[in-house]
């Protein structure tokens, strides 16, 4: 979630789906059973994919955010469901 202010701060926030690594771990491993839900909209490739989640996929995030700012609030992937976004992997 991102919070804009009126003095044009921008605030990161939500980090529900973080996880913290293991020593000499580069990734995170996730499982289908867990019931994770993923904002599919701002996942990597590998992320919906493999549900595989690593720095690269954190930075393909970030950029997904940039992209929401720098096009005016525009949505990724609108008018697409989850689904729709996932076949395009």
């Amino acid at each position: 979630m991102r919070i804009c202010k009126n003095d044009k701060q921008v605030k990161i926030s939500d980090f529900g789906l973080s996880k913290a690594l293991g020593v000499g771990s580069d990734y995170y491993q996730g499982h289908l059973n867990t019931g994770l839900k993923l904002p599919i909209a701002w996942c990597a490739p590998e992320c919906i994919n493999f549900l595989r989640f690593t720095t690269s996929s954190d930075v393909w995030s970030f950029g997904v955010l940039l992209w929401e700012m720098f096009s005016g609030g525009g949505q990724p992937w609108e008018g697409m469901t989850g689904l729709e976004v996932r076949r395009l992997n």
